[in-house]
């Protein structure tokens, strides 16, 4: 299915761009730019599979940066005047 919808989209780009320059507003490419444009697909599909091993944190961002800035950020001193605490006495 995968590999379908990927011909699908390969097929409608050469058809967007060869077929259709007028309506589509491209240019017919040569066969130079062509093979451009293959070599960097080729390179983008291993490099889109090695990305999927980066292991993901199970922390979000958010919460690391939160957790950073209230560890820095611990004191009851208010800082320009804004109180940082998030628990007030009144």
């Amino acid at each position: 299915m995968f590999l379908g919808i990927i011909a699908v989209t390969i097929a409608m780009q050469v058809l967007m761009v060869e077929l259709l320059t007028r309506f589509a507003g491209t240019q017919r490419l040569t066969l130079a730019q062509w093979g451009v444009c293959v070599a960097i697909a080729a390179v983008s599909w291993p490099i889109g599979w090695a990305v999927k091993f980066i292991p993901v944190p199970k922390r979000t961002l958010h919460q690391i940066l939160t957790t950073w800035r209230n560890s820095c950020f611990s004191s009851s001193a208010s800082y320009k005047g804004l109180e940082l605490d998030s628990h007030t006495t009144n």
